[in-house]
């Protein structure tokens, strides 16, 4: 399980770029995101796991940095949390499921 609580640390500090690495682990395990490819290679597109994935008003987009694309600007990473407010998601710190994803019992 991802440490949430260290990669929300991480994602709140004031840097120039942050690892994309950590990006996605932050938004799949804390914020229960499901990626996948945009039309971009450095355009790599989260969606809420409940939600449709061509649906843009549940899309959170995240650019990669043209130059090395292992790391992504900050003015993304401000806006990956502006939009995650404006979705309602709430990341959870380090609980087995983001709050607002329901398990289905399957009995």
């Amino acid at each position: 399980m991802a440490n949430c609580k260290k990669l929300i640390k991480y994602l709140k500090e004031k840097r120039g770029t942050y690892e994309f690495s950590r990006i996605e682990k932050f938004l799949t395990k804390c914020c229960g995101m499901e990626p996948r490819q945009g039309g971009k290679a450095t355009h790599i597109i989260f969606y809420p796991k409940n939600e449709a994935p061509n649906d843009v008003r549940t899309q959170i987009t995240i650019c990669k940095d043209h130059s090395n694309k292992s790391y992504v600007k900050k003015e993304y990473v401000e806006d990956m949390w502006k939009d995650l407010e404006r979705l309602g998601i709430e990341p959870m710190e380090d609980s087995n499921e983001p709050e607002g994803i329901e398990k289905v019992d399957e009995t």
